[in-house]
């Protein structure tokens, strides 16, 4: 995927994100989702904890750096642990916090991703951990992670 197909997709499920948030009623942004979990306003924290995970990631910096984790611990944790750890590090986060939060990390990923060299894309980030190369994390922590969100967020909205 090129740089340019890349933004593009960003910029598209960003829009449609935009349109879902948009589509929720005020009194329901903090209201947990199905199953007791996970309100919007969760969800734009969540979201923007991964968009500063890339960010380390596209700047040459550890997880851990950016979670204040010990040395070696987000290697050894599961995504649904991450996930646990992020939820529970964020849910005190106010809703204009989360939406300043999810939309700074956004204006910075595309910033960070008009700037970086052609190359950067195809490396792999620590791969010891992930088989994956750059591009590929960036996408699934972009327009992917969009993608799994909009159903949870729709539903929220009542679409």
């Amino acid at each position: 995927m090129e740089r340019g197909e890349l933004l593009a997709r960003i910029r598209e499920r960003k829009a449609d994100l935009d349109d879902a948030l948009a589509a929720i009623p005020p009194d329901r942004m903090e209201t947990p989702g199905e199953g007791g979990v996970w309100s919007p306003k969760d969800q734009l924290s969540h979201l923007a904890a991964w968009h500063e995970i890339l960010l380390a990631r596209m700047g040459g910096r550890l997880e851990e750096d950016v979670l204040e984790l010990p040395p070696g611990r987000y290697a050894d944790m599961e995504i649904d642990e991450v996930n646990r750890f992020l939820i529970d590090r964020d849910r005190r986060r106010g809703l204009p916090e989360a939406r300043d939060a999810f939309e700074r990390t956004f204006a910075e990923i595309v910033a960070t991703l008009e700037g970086l060299p052609d190359e950067a894309f195809g490396r792999p980030y620590r791969p010891e951990l992930h088989d994956r190369v750059l591009i590929d994390t960036i996408a699934g922590n972009t327009f992917e992670h969009y993608e799994e969100h909009l159903p949870m967020l729709r539903s929220a909205a009542g679409r």
